[in-house]
């Protein structure tokens, strides 16, 4: 244990210098930022006169350029004169006195940005001019800037030098203390860690049965709110651990059509300790997913003591698919045999309802005596009774399909020559 001790100090000191490296190098990072955008106001300036120069050259040139140059000085000289980072550099007399000229100059100029183009241009030469006057309150400004900004920057580095140097000497002083400490309860470490460890693969071994069952395992207390709800319950009931954790099991998977029954169930174990479901082994029921999907289980409960009491553990299995696969071999069933006695119904009305009167219809036209009738009359009987007798032969076809299937066919034997 002294030698982590000596290796944590060690560490504490190595990153003490660490950080306030990292610390000197931020600081510098935020100052050259600073800087840069102070810098930055001398460059827009020259920009805009760059712009009005290109407008006087060329009358019929767009004056956007001049506009934009100059929102681009004016949000500059804004930052500078209101940025906090600036503040500093405002406190210098100088300072204030060529920002509030520059400011003076803008706000002078802004009604003839914002007016008519050719206004603009006409006053493009004075324009000109009035920004080459300020030109050198801008440069004084951004060295004076830099001069103060640098300084604050050195200061401001010392400040966190010291102060991590103080803070390293304070955490060296702690890890001193807390030496002593350690050798206090070095002592009583030793035997709890034993016990610790035990109880602590007890419950590791638990915790994996738990996490890794297929099963949803809920651990409700005496109070129905949920103590434990495992991988395999977030996946089935769509709840997150931590959703779930803490609120009452029938708000969350109980349907609204059995709530009733498990509340009268709950109470009356509590009271009389009579059980139902409880200790019966798996049943069939009903449960809800957080979408509101009832959905039917498959569910076992049994109970066990804990330290703050007698608590119910659930073991719930999905069994939805294994229903929806009994109600298609049922459906199937049911729909087999419809189907065959939808082709009992066909058979039958074929060999009577049909058969008969065909056999009927023949018979009547044999009677007839095709000597007696015209020659057209004769042709028609001779379409009817060709037609008759080709649908009394399928009729006589299906009907022997029928035996076949049945295994009731009778096969004739006929005397045929092969040739």
């Amino acid at each position: 244990a002294f030698v982590v001790l000596v290796a944590a100090l060690v560490f504490v000191v190595q990153m003490g210098g660490n950080v306030r490296q990292q610390i000197d190098s931020l600081a510098t990072a935020n100052s050259d930022s600073t800087q840069w955008s102070l810098a930055q106001v001398d460059v827009e300036l020259l920009a805009l006169k760059a712009a009005i120069s290109a407008g006087e050259t060329t009358p019929e040139a767009e004056l956007g350029e001049v506009r934009r140059r100059f929102d681009v000085l004016c949000s500059r000289i804004g930052t500078v004169s209101n940025s906090p980072l600036y503040t500093t550099l405002r406190q210098d007399p100088d300072a204030t006195e060529a920002l509030a000229r520059i400011n003076s100059f803008l706000a002078d100029a802004i009604p003839l940005i914002d007016g008519d183009d050719n206004v603009l241009r006409n006053a493009l030469p004075d324009l000109a001019d009035r920004t080459e006057a300020i030109r050198p309150l801008v440069r004084q400004i951004t060295l004076k800037g830099v001069n103060v900004l640098a300084r604050d920057a050195d200061t401001q580095r010392s400040g966190i030098a010291d102060t991590l140097s103080l803070v390293s000497a304070l955490i060296a002083a702690l890890l001193l203390i807390l030496l002593v400490v350690l050798a206090m309860l070095l002592h009583y470490a030793r035997r709890a860690r034993d016990r610790a460890r035990e109880e602590g693969l007890v419950r590791s071994r638990l915790a994996s049965i738990v996490a890794t069952s297929l099963d949803a395992v809920l651990v409700v207390g005496r109070d129905g709110r949920v103590i434990e709800f495992n991988g395999a319950a977030e996946i089935i009931f769509g709840y997150a651990r931590d959703e779930a954790i803490g609120a009452r099991m029938e708000d969350l998977i109980i349907p609204d059509h059995l709530k009733a029954a498990h509340e009268a169930g709950m109470a009356r174990y509590l009271e009389t300790r009579e059980k139902h479901v409880i200790g019966k082994g798996r049943v069939k029921l009903e449960a809800r997913r957080k979408n509101g999907e009832v959905f039917p289980v498959e569910l076992s409960i049994s109970t066990a003591q804990s330290e703050s009491g007698e608590i119910f553990v659930s073991f719930a299995r999905d069994i939805s698919h294994r229903v929806a696969s009994e109600q298609e071999l049922i459906k199937a069933r049911d729909d087999a045999v419809a189907g065959e006695r939808a082709k009992a119904d066909l058979i039958a009305v074929m060999s009577h309802e049909m058969r008969t009167p065909l056999n009927g219809m023949l018979g009547t036209l044999d009677l007839l005596d095709p000597n007696q009738r015209g020659p057209k009359d004769a042709a028609y009987l001779d379409i009817i009774r060709a037609s008759g007798q080709q649908l009394l032969h399928h009729v006589d076809a299906v009907l022997e399909v029928s035996r076949a299937e049945a295994g009731k066919i009778d096969f004739a034997q006929e005397v045929f020559s092969i040739t």
